[in-house]
């Protein structure tokens, strides 16, 4: 598959993106060999939202909730930053327990894709509708629940 994406003469910087996440998902690099090719790539072919946002995902999996926030931020001020890139700045917001800027990102988020079936994947809805709990928000909670494809919750 990388050979393909080569042979298409595919940008540097996604080629190496996806030789770096192969590696890893093939257990033959650790998640810092991982974070250090990412860091590489950056290096090399100059900034880019992509492999920020595929760092952030690194530091979130390893906890670094504070790298992860750098990361993001710095996708950020490349332009608008993907969807899947905005939930894992929810969740990230969410675990510093920064409820009220995760709030705003997740009623943005749902306000703009309410049916979008990557949210049943992951968790977008079910990390609203506890955030919401959190914040004893009952009834637009109720309203999240009510909203939510029915896949969300089973």
């Amino acid at each position: 598959q990388l050979e393909a994406l080569r042979s298409a003469a595919g940008p540097p910087a996604v080629v190496g993106r996806c030789a770096a996440l192969l590696s890893h998902s093939a257990g033959q690099a650790s998640p810092e060999a991982f974070r250090e090719a990412l860091t590489e790539l950056l290096a090399a072919h100059g900034d880019n939202a992509a492999t920020r946002l595929e760092l952030a995902g690194s530091f979130w999996r390893a906890f670094e909730y504070n790298k992860v926030m750098e990361q993001i931020e710095a996708a950020q001020k490349l332009g608008p930053i993907p969807v899947d890139g905005e939930a894992l700045l929810a969740y990230t917001l969410s675990r510093q327990l920064r409820y009220d800027e995760c709030r705003a990102v997740y009623e943005r988020l749902v306000a703009r894709h309410p049916n979008r079936e990557s949210w049943i994947v992951n968790g977008v809805h079910d990390g609203y509708y506890h955030l919401l709990r959190i914040e004893q928000d009952y009834e637009k909670a109720a309203a999240v629940l009510e909203a939510a494809p029915a896949a969300v919750w089973f």
